[in-house]
């Protein structure tokens, strides 16, 4: 594969994963709750609806910035990961990074018509055959019927795990279950079992995102992580290091461990988990 032209497959199967993520995230949460807004709650101004609209609007544009800036950091490191998964010839990775990123923008644009409800969630007469997997790749398809605990209930039995089976110390513990939560208020308190391998990319995008300073004054601390990164992008301000990124990552990536290991989540599970996948959590901490 050398033409930019055969990268199709590729891109169609990365779009398909995309929406049926979506589709997954509205089966998954709670009647009434949103689906992308996680910052919203029962009586804050507007609907859950609005605040979807305007997590997924932010998503988008950003991504069109990316474009239009020629600045896709954040996809190149994926397209360098399918790369190395397909044997492709590195003279593709600008096309494929290009093209993910157009694949992310179509995802969105049909997930905000999908929010509108004026897109089809499943059937539509028109709708072609699935793609088959593309070779190398793995299904990402989290369970038809989540049956887990949510998340956000086990931080203490995951401290707990951290201090009986790795000697965590009391800081180590407090900044893992900070991650942790910090990874339910992006991603959504949800089954363990439906996190899929999006997740992970959701996660890690929205953590580069972080001014260095971010919930550090009594101002910030019940502000969305959305209106918080907008001041930080109007204000130009740092963001976190790498090495906190890593740090995030891997408690979080400890967490599915945890889960696994305590019959949570099945060990013979295809690791769909973002802490267990090649896209989510584990190839930043490795």
């Amino acid at each position: 594969m050398t033409d930019p032209g055969d990268l199709g497959p590729i891109l169609r199967a990365y779009l398909q994963e995309f929406l049926a993520d979506d589709l997954q995230r509205r089966i998954g949460r709670a009647s009434g709750s949103p689906v992308y807004g996680y910052w919203w709650e029962p009586g804050d101004p507007g609907t859950a609806t609005d605040a979807d609209l305007q997590a997924i609007r932010q998503a988008r544009d950003s991504l069109k910035r990316d474009l239009a800036e020629n600045s896709p950091k954040e996809m190149e490191e994926y397209a360098e990961q399918l790369i190395r998964e397909h044997g492709l010839p590195e003279q593709l990775l600008g096309p494929l990074t290009y093209g993910l990123l157009e694949a992310a923008i179509r995802g969105w644009e049909t997930v905000e018509k999908r929010t509108l409800g004026t897109e089809p969630l499943v059937f539509a007469q028109d709708q072609p055959s699935p793609n088959p997997p593309v070779s190398g790749g793995s299904s990402d398809s989290p369970p038809a019927t989540p049956s887990g605990p949510m998340a956000s209930t086990l931080s203490g039995a995951f401290g707990k795990w951290g201090r009986e089976s790795a000697g965590w110390t009391a800081g180590v513990e407090s900044q893992a279950r900070v991650s942790l939560a910090l990874f339910v208020e992006v991603c959504g308190d949800r089954p363990v079992d439906v996190y899929t391998r999006g997740d992970g990319d959701t996660f890690r995008n929205t953590l580069r995102k972080l001014p260095t300073v971010y919930r550090k004054s009594a101002n910030d601390r019940d502000k969305p992580l959305v209106e918080i990164i907008a001041e930080a992008d109007k204000a130009k301000a740092p963001r976190i290091s790498e090495k906190t990124l890593k740090r995030h990552f891997w408690a979080v990536s400890r967490f599915f461990a945890f889960l696994q290991e305590t019959g949570r989540l099945p060990k013979t599970a295809d690791r769909r988990g973002p802490g267990n996948s090649d896209r989510g959590l584990s190839s930043v901490c490795s």
